[in-house]
């Protein structure tokens, strides 16, 4: 099982990745690149490391199923959060639900 779930990951991650880098250097400031990038990585390594260093302590203490169910409720929730993110309008100061398809076929120059 756990042979199949790092496939599925890789598969995932595979798929994820570059879509994600090019979203995000589309958007680094120009004069501050090797910096962005910099705290991107460091960010998501010590992110990592704290993560699974935490998970193997509850997972000593506590076993795998409730950090199972936790990591399953918490992704959860942060999937209900990305769903709900609005993005606020200048022109009228209202605000509306930006889709992704409307990221991805969205002008160059417009925001």
């Amino acid at each position: 099982m756990i042979y199949l779930a790092a496939v599925v990951h890789g598969f995932g991650a595979g798929l994820c990745n570059p879509a994600w880098f090019s979203l995000f250097a589309a958007n680094l400031d120009k004069k501050q690149r090797g910096w962005e990038w910099s705290i991107y990585s460091s960010s998501v390594g010590i992110g990592t490391a704290a993560s699974a260093f935490a998970g193997s302590m509850l997972a000593t203490k506590f076993g795998f199923t409730p950090i199972f169910a936790a990591v399953g409720i918490l992704s959860l929730i942060g999937c209900i959060i990305l769903l709900g993110l609005f993005k606020g309008d200048s022109k009228n100061h209202k605000s509306k639900i930006v889709g992704a398809k409307f990221k991805l076929h969205a002008h160059p120059n417009q925001k």
